[in-house]
């Protein structure tokens, strides 16, 4: 019974959603007393829903996260940004409390959005988190995440891409700095010898670099 477990909840991991539903059917069709059944039964659901609340979704990844591990969580990550369109007005006035308390000036909804973005970072899934960048850098407030941008687009291997966002990108802080060596340094444009240290928006190149 544990290995039927282990194959949900390993094809629910992969994102192959259909076929955990099919296994976990035909393990209740065999009469198969799965371990933790209720659990096993309730992450199918919650990986078969795709009309949740972001919220639930971020809720969700938030109390997994440490048992399944970031990856295995990259399709719920997709589902929350699919349904942004239900984050209402209320839910941004919530947040909107939050960061006053805080003393973050940060858009509620860029605040929101940001937040499914890391968390696409976190699972891996680099192609999802560009495409929030890029939607939040459009809205207010939102240019502090165009070093994103070209941080992604660098990982993903896109460097002409990744070198144009680098020149546009906002470089109020320290970390813009430090992408733009790490994203000339991923094209080849610099060298480990001669890559640049930022700090402060300030450039000191470094003779040596140890590894």
């Amino acid at each position: 019974p544990i290995f039927h477990s282990n194959l949900i909840v390993s094809l629910l991991s992969a994102g192959k959603v259909r076929e955990a539903q099919r296994a976990f059917e035909n393990s209740a069709r065999k009469s198969i007393q799965l371990p933790n059944a209720d659990l096993v039964q309730g992450l199918v659901k919650l990986y078969r829903s795709r009309d949740l609340h972001p919220f639930e979704y971020l809720a969700a990844i938030d109390e997994w996260s440490a048992a399944m591990g970031w990856p295995a969580l990259k399709i719920l990550v997709e589902y929350a940004w699919n349904n942004r369109n239900q984050i209402t007005k209320r839910d941004q006035q919530s947040v909107r409390k939050e960061l006053d308390a805080l003393g973050d000036g940060t858009d509620a909804l860029v605040s929101i959005y940001s937040q499914i973005g890391m968390i696409a970072t976190a699972t891996g899934n680099r192609d999802l988190a560009l495409q929030i960048w890029r939607h939040c850098a459009e809205l207010p407030g939102g240019s502090v995440y165009t070093p994103n941008i070209a941080a992604d687009l660098s990982q993903l291997g896109r460097h002409a891409e990744a070198l144009d966002a680098a020149e546009r990108m906002d470089m109020e802080t320290p970390r813009s700095w430090t992408i733009l060596g790490n994203v000339r340094l991923h094209a080849g444009q610099s060298d480990l010898s001669e890559f640049l240290v930022y700090s402060h928006g300030k450039k000191s190149t470094v003779s040596s670099f140890q590894t």
